[in-house]
């Protein structure tokens, strides 16, 4: 019981950090982002290679909620199956991302209510999509990577006696 306290203490003050350094960031996009949005915007259009269109369109949606979240409870199930302590830490740590990342980007956005980019005039910011990418993925890589170098070391054990 208390790994879950400090699991939740730990996902809450995450949260909250998130939250403060995109409110840091939050002021100086809305003044200066509407500047950059539209020339960034035509000069990628213009400058794209359409022969890669279809890969970078299907790259752009990695970061959608539900391909996150699918993700996470993939690998949530996958790793509580494998971890031979603490089963219940996987699905219970990317439960608990998914939950904070979503309260923490709904909070951002109403805190700043800007429109999306040009395409997506009613997208807002944060999406919320980069962040996704970055925790899901990351928390899982972390696990994975975890998961390997326990095996790994449990299994070279007996050979270093």
């Amino acid at each position: 019981m208390p790994d879950l306290i400090r699991l939740g203490a730990i996902s809450c003050a995450g949260g909250v950090l998130s939250y403060g350094v995109m409110a840091l960031l939050g002021p100086t996009v809305m003044k200066h982002g509407l500047a950059i949005d539209e020339p960034i915007f035509r000069w990628t259009n213009s400058h794209q290679v359409k022969k890669w269109g279809a890969v970078m369109e299907r790259l752009g949606k990695v970061g959608n909620p539900w391909t996150t979240w699918g993700a996470a409870g993939t690998a949530a199930v996958c790793l509580g199956m494998s971890w031979r302590r603490q089963k219940w830490l996987p699905s219970a740590a990317l439960g608990a991302t998914i939950v904070v990342d979503h309260y923490a980007t709904l909070a951002l956005r109403r805190k700043f209510n800007r429109l999306g980019p040009p395409t997506s005039p009613l997208g807002t910011y944060p999406s919320g999509g980069c962040d996704r990418v970055v925790l899901m993925y990351g928390l899982i890589a972390n696990m994975l990577w975890r998961s390997s170098a326990a095996v790994t070391a449990a299994r070279s054990w007996p050979s270093a006696r």
